[in-house]
C-alpha cells in the first residue's frame, strides 16, 4: 500500500476524515450533476419561450395604437362636383333662351359618401425602419406582397391562432421558418395602401390577429407589454441591426457648424426636477447605465432646443418620436420620447437655441411622460448637466 493510500485509509477512520470524504463525495456528485441541472434549467427556459401562449406587442416602441380595431368602421368620403342647374325666374320656373332651351349655370356641390371600411386590426404609427417583432413563438406561414397590404408576414401558432404584420418596408423571414417571440420579422414601412397621419416622418404597421376558427380578434384584448421579457426582442434586434444599432446615435453635422460654447438653454422651462439622472441606475430590477437625464412633465409640454444645430429625425426606435440635433461636427443632442415634433422640425433644417422642437410624451421605451435629454460627443454619451 502506498503512503498516499495509507493516509487516505487512516483519514477514513476518523470523524473529521469521514466529514471530509462526505464533502468531497457531495462535491463530485454535484459536479457530475451540474451539466444536467444546467440543461434542465436551460431547457425549461427554452420551452417557456417556445410554448408561451402570451401575445406580446409587435413593437417595443409603443403600446398605444393610432387606430383601433373597428369591424363596423365607416369612412366618410366628401368631394366636390360641378353640375349645371337651371336658372330660375322670379316665379321659380326655369328660364329659357331665345331658342327655347332651358338656361343653366354651373354650381359646385359637395357629395358626401359613407363607405363601409371594416378595420380588422390595429395600426401603429412608427418611425421608418422600426423593427417589427414576432408577438409569440411560431412558424412563418406566409410572406407576400400586394397592392393593398404591401409587404406582409403571417405567423401561424400551434394552437391555430395567427398574427399578421402589414405595410412592412422589408421582410426578414421566410415561409416555414420557426421564429422565437421577439424575433424581428421585418421593418416598418409604408408599402401597399398605407396612409399614416404624417407621411413625411411616420410610417405604419397594421397588425391583425385571428383565433383558431379564423375569426378576427381585437388584438388589444390579447396583447401584453414585454415587461420582464423585453430582453428577448432587444437582444434579437441588436443581433440583426448590428452596427446600425449604434450608428443611429452618431452625428451627421458638417464640420463647419461649430458650437459657440455658451451654456445650453433648459429644454423644458418650468420643469427642472430630474426623475432619473445620468449614470448607473436600477430600473425594473436591472442595474444599467442611463445615457442621459430624464425631465418629467405633463404630456404636450413644449420642448425647446438646448443648443442650435442641424435636425435629424433618424434616432433609434427605442427613443420613440425624437429629435437629434447635431450641434457641431462632434456633438449631438438627443431629445427622446416626444408625443410629437413641432411643425417644421424635419431632417436638414437648422434650429436655434430656444426654438420649439416638440412636445413631451411617452413614446418608445418609456414608462411615463418625460423628456430624455442626451448629449453625445464623438458618439460617446456624456453627462448633460455641466452644459447648463
Amino acid at each position: 500500500m502506498t503512503l498516499a493510500a495509507k493516509i487516505l485509509f487512516l483519514l477514513s477512520k476518523t470523524k473529521a476524515g469521514k466529514k471530509f470524504f462526505c464533502f468531497v463525495l457531495v462535491f463530485l456528485v454535484g459536479l457530475l450533476l451540474m451539466p444536467f441541472v444546467f440543461l434542465a434549467v436551460f431547457g425549461s427556459a427554452i420551452m417557456a419561450v417556445a410554448f408561451d401562449e402570451t401575445f406580446y406587442f409587435p413593437t417595443l416602441v409603443t403600446t398605444v395604437p393610432s387606430e383601433r380595431y373597428n369591424p363596423d368602421r365607416v369612412i366618410i368620403h366628401e368631394y366636390q362636383i360641378v353640375v349645371d342647374v337651371p336658372i330660375l325666374d322670379e316665379d321659380g320656373l326655369p328660364m329659357e333662351d331665345a331658342h327655347g332651351n332651358i338656361m343653366t349655370q354651373p354650381v359646385t356641390q359637395t357629395v358626401r359618401e359613407e363607405i363601409p371600411s371594416p378595420h380588422y386590426g390595429i395600426d401603429f404609427d412608427l418611425p421608418e425602419s422600426t423593427y417589427v417583432v414576432a408577438s409569440r413563438s411560431g412558424t412563418i406561414q406566409s410572406v407576400y406582397e400586394n397592392g393593398e397590404d404591401g409587404k406582409t408576414v403571417v405567423i401561424q401558432y400551434r394552437d391555430g391562432w395567427q398574427t399578421i404584420y402589414k405595410h412592412l418596408s422589408n421582410t426578414l423571414v421566410s415561409v416555414g421558418q420557426e421564429v422565437l417571440m421577439g424575433q424581428p420579422v421585418g421593418q416598418v414601412g409604408m408599402t401597399g395602401s398605407c396612409t399614416p397621419y404624417d407621411t413625411n416622418h411616420i410610417h405604419n404597421l397594421h397588425f391583425e390577429m385571428k383565433d383558431s376558427s379564423g375569426s378576427y380578434i381585437d388584438p388589444m384584448t390579447k396583447l401584453q407589454p414585454w415587461g420582464e421579457y423585453s430582453d428577448f426582442p432587444t437582444e434579437q434586434i441588436k443581433a440583426v441591426a448590428a452596427d446600425e444599432w449604434e450608428d443611429w446615435m452618431g452625428s451627421d453635422a458638417p464640420p463647419y457648424i461649430e458650437w459657440d460654447g455658451t451654456h445650453f438653454a433648459w429644454p423644458v422651462p418650468g420643469y427642472t426636477t430630474l426623475s432619473s439622472d445620468y449614470g448607473y441606475r436600477t430600473l425594473d430590477g436591472e442595474y444599467a447605465f442611463h445615457k442621459g437625464i430624464d425631465i418629467p412633465a405633463p404630456q404636450g409640454t413644449p420642448i425647446y432646443a438646448a443648443a442650435g444645430g442641424i435636425v435629424d429625425t433618424k434616432v433609434h426606435s427605442s427613443y420613440g418620436v425624437a429629435v437629434k440635433i447635431s450641434v457641431d461636427g462632434k456633438m449631438v443632442n438627443i431629445y427622446g420620447h416626444m408625443i410629437a415634433r413641432a411643425d417644421g422640425i424635419v431632417d436638414g433644417v437648422t434650429v436655434e437655441a430656444g426654438q420649439l422642437i416638440g412636445y413631451v410624451g411617452s413614446t418608445g421605451w418609456s414608462t411615463g411622460n418625460h423628456l430624455h435629454f442626451e448629449v453625445r460627443i464623438g458618439n460617446e454619451p456624456t453627462d448633460p448637466k455641466p452644459f447648463f
